[in-house]
This record gives structure tokens, sequence and C-alpha cells, in this order.
């Protein structure tokens, strides 16, 4: 089953509350709760858009993928990359690092800003 996975987005971009920064996007309080409790079996076009630039990624960052009975005869099939995989939360792993290693991210990612 495919599903909505914000809180993934939302922890990999070190978002500490989640309510107000869907709040912030112009979602109203039972919307913000539903996304983020994982409710809605459907979004649509123009709250996928929303997310999209609001988080600065693509609708495929927000979707993640729970493999059913039907996934086992097809192991290559492009949903596995979807398919939800527990990662630690980056801001926490950020935190963890000494500053030197910190210092050679900053310089890593101002050399993936000036890429076009």
């Amino acid at each position: 089953m495919i599903y909505l996975d914000i809180q993934k987005v939302l922890s990999d971009k070190g978002i500490e509350n989640p309510h107000v920064a869907l709040r912030q996007m112009g979602f109203n309080v039972h919307t913000t709760s539903r996304l983020l409790r994982n409710e809605r079996n459907s979004i649509s076009y123009k709250h996928l858009e929303v997310l999209c630039l609001g988080l600065n990624c693509l609708p495929s960052d927000l979707l993640s993928w729970k493999p059913c009975s039907l996934s086992a005869h097809q192991p290559q099939h492009q949903l596995h990359k979807l398919a939800s995989v527990q990662k630690d939360n980056l801001a926490v792993k950020l935190q963890q690092l000494p500053v030197e290693k910190l210092q050679q991210i900053r310089q890593f990612i101002d050399g993936l800003s000036e890429e076009p």
C-alpha cells in the first residue's frame, strides 16, 4: 500500500514542530492533524503541491510503500524504492558529530549549493 509519509521528510529536515510548519503552509488544524497521523486515504494535487513547495521536495519524497503479498512475486519492482526504511533522524546525527566533521559537511553542502 502506498501512503503519505510526511513525518519522514519533516524529520530529515529537522522540523521540530510539524503542526506549526504545516499551519504556516496554510493547512487548517484538522487537515494538519490528519496528515500527521496519516489518516488520509487520498490527497489532492493542490495539497501535494503545497507540501512539496513548503518542504522543498518531490512528491516521491513524501510517499512510502508497505509491501503487500503481491509484491513477493515481483522483488525487483520499482515500488520497492518507496519501501519505508526506518532511518535515524538526520538532525540528531548532525548534533552528535564533532565540529571538524560539521565543517566538512558545510563545505560539501556549499559545493552542492553552487551546482546548477
